[in-house]
């Protein structure tokens, strides 16, 4: 299907291409809570919400799934355990 749409990669990203870990030509390497991983240790980091279908699977993007995407995130700039991620928030029914 075609949709017309195209990512929209910022001028500024490019000056980090070289730094991270790339799974292909076209797929960044992302952990589980969404951030992008670099090829050295560092205490800052870049969260990616798009961009996913490889390491989250197609579901990733879902709005549905937006408040456990930002829950992990929050998580993991806070550092906290005490703001726990609730699971199976979602539900669906197919009748």
């Amino acid at each position: 299907m075609a949709t017309g749409y195209t990512p929209n990669i910022p001028e500024w990203f490019s000056a980090y291409e070289p730094l991270i870990e790339w799974e292909s030509d076209e797929h960044f390497k992302v952990t589980d809570d969404f951030r992008l991983v670099f090829k050295d240790k560092r205490s800052n980091h870049l969260f990616t919400f798009t961009n996913l279908d490889h390491s989250h699977g197609t579901a990733a993007t879902n709005l549905k799934l937006s408040i456990y995407r930002n829950q992990k995130v929050i998580r993991t700039i806070r550092g906290a355990e005490e703001a726990p991620v609730k699971q199976e928030t979602a539900f669906q029914q197919f009748e």
